[in-house]
């Protein structure tokens, strides 16, 4: 059966959105009362955001079923391209830019870093006589894989994602355990990249 995993991106990216949700009702102007005047302690100007060009390919249409379909960005599904290469680091410096002007952000992360803060394991799943569970000490960028024989037993380390590089930015995603346990197959991906290598560990 194969198991998809949240990574931690899927958790930044979520952290993110509500950044930026925080960040817009912390620029509103909210009425001084009591329960609320804690919470203007936090304010800022508004950002200005200059959003880089996104360049509209109009020669591109197709018609299906009678209908007339434009897909004016189709060009951006050519990842390999200049083109697109260009467009992603626009958008990457546009984010870091409105990033590095929110006041609080260093604030926000340490929050987030002290809430995360806790060890915490996965329920177990069992494989081939062992049970699998996934294992955080609050402090690791990625969750280890772990194992024991049986659930009262310490919990050893099989695979753990943060030994991969300097600094965990590999993640375990999607996984999955032969019919009798005796292998593992999992995509590896780097840094959030949708591109993914599939391994095939024994157990």
């Amino acid at each position: 059966m194969i198991q998809q995993r949240p990574s931690l991106l899927h958790y930044l990216i979520y952290s993110g959105f509500l950044l930026l949700g925080m960040t817009q009702w912390w620029a509103c102007e909210m009425p001084a009362t009591e329960e609320t005047s804690t919470r203007q302690e936090v304010t800022f100007a508004p950002i200005s955001v200059t959003y880089p060009p996104s360049p509209r390919d109009t020669t591109v249409v197709e018609t299906i079923c009678d209908k007339t379909i434009a897909d004016p960005y189709r060009w951006l599904e050519d990842d390999h391209s200049e083109a697109t290469g260009s467009w992603v680091r626009n958008q990457q410096r546009l984010a870091q830019s409105y990033f590095s002007q929110i006041p609080y952000r260093d604030a926000f992360a340490r929050r987030l870093g002290e809430l995360w803060d806790f060890a915490r394991r996965g329920r177990p799943e069992y494989h081939g006589g062992y049970y699998y569970s996934f294992a955080n000490t609050g402090q690791q960028n990625q969750d280890v894989l772990t194992r024991a024989a049986t659930l009262r037993d310490s919990f050893a380390t099989v695979i753990d994602p943060n030994a991969w590089t300097e600094g965990g930015t590999q993640a375990m995603g999607t996984y999955a355990f032969s019919q009798d346990g005796s292998k593992l197959a999992y995509q590896v991906a780097e840094a959030g990249s949708d591109w993914q290598n599939i391994l095939v560990f024994d157990m």
